[in-house]
């Protein structure tokens, strides 16, 4: 009996051993269901397929349907392919990026460069050399500021130089509209996006008068500094009265304190003693 004691107790062991195991495997499970992410729930939207350049028809050979977790897909995405067909980008969408609205042209528009005019807008195309096309750093996507100089008279003085268009758009230099870094480049003409009635002043300024282009931050929206011009004339003036008043004020507060030269005597008197008498001999620098 005595040797048989050891066997059930090791028998009695692996039993409980085996149902402690089974029972911490169970536990073990539950918490797992318990802390189990719950199912993110997702649907088809409309992305591109390939990179798809400014003016682009959208079609099946650009587009595909993809699924996106729900709180992470934006406003004005779409989720058919037939509601996109025929529609044009105006701005460059990249592979794998929704489909947005306000990255296409109004429904209707033919696809190219016009497609990238909004409604209710205009193109217009104006010569720039390396001077007035601010060396090169003018490019699509920037915005400038139009200043005429122009004369009305043959007077030479009457010269006048005006801001005409302010926080204006360039849409194209040259036939490019879209350029993937800022490195500047000669062009020969600038299209600009303006209003109609602008249309008027940018077309008689360039007849009329020469233009240069003023690069602004593309951060900077306000349009307060529009200036009343100023002629030659009125510059010079300017100029020249502001140089007299700073000559001035220079002499008057910058004078030098005069040194007071006393005049030196022309006299000199020697006094002499001998023996008991005192005199004086008086000697002439002149001579």
């Amino acid at each position: 009996m005595n040797l048989l004691r050891p066997r059930v107790m090791i028998l009695f062991a692996l039993i409980l051993g085996g149902i402690s195991t089974y029972s911490a495997y169970k536990y073990l499970e539950k918490q797992k269901e318990k802390i189990k992410e719950p199912e993110i729930e997702k649907r088809q939207i409309v992305v591109a397929s390939v990179d798809i350049p400014i003016g682009t028809k959208l079609d099946n050979t650009n587009l595909i349907l993809t699924e996106w977790p729900v709180e992470l897909i934006p406003r004005e995405t779409f989720q058919e392919l037939t509601i996109l067909d025929g529609r044009v980008t105006k701005e460059k969408i990249y592979a794998k990026e929704a489909i947005l609205e306000s990255k296409l042209a109004p429904p209707g528009s033919t696809g190219g460069f016009a497609s990238l005019i909004p409604i209710g807008m205009r193109a217009m195309t104006v010569a720039v050399n390396v001077v007035s096309g601010v060396s090169g750093f003018i490019l699509p996507g920037t915005y400038v500021d139009v200043v005429v100089t122009a004369n009305t008279t043959n007077a030479k003085g009457d010269a006048t130089s005006k801001i005409i268009l302010e926080n204006v758009i360039v849409m194209a230099v040259d036939q490019i509209f879209e350029k993937e870094d800022d490195d500047p480049m000669t062009v020969q003409s600038v299209t600009l996006l303006i209003e109609p009635e602008d249309t008027e002043k940018l077309a008689l300024a360039s007849t009329e008068g020469t233009l240069q282009l003023t690069l602004r931050n593309s951060a900077e929206f306000s349009d307060n500094s529009m200036a009343n011009g100023i002629k030659l004339a009125e510059m010079i003036a300017t100029k020249a009265a502001a140089a007299n008043r700073v000559y001035r004020k220079r002499r008057s507060s910058s004078q030098p304190a005069q040194n007071i030269i006393e005049p030196e005597q022309q006299e000199r008197k020697v006094e002499v003693i001998r023996a008991n008498k005192r005199s004086e001999i008086t000697f002439d620098r002149n001579k």
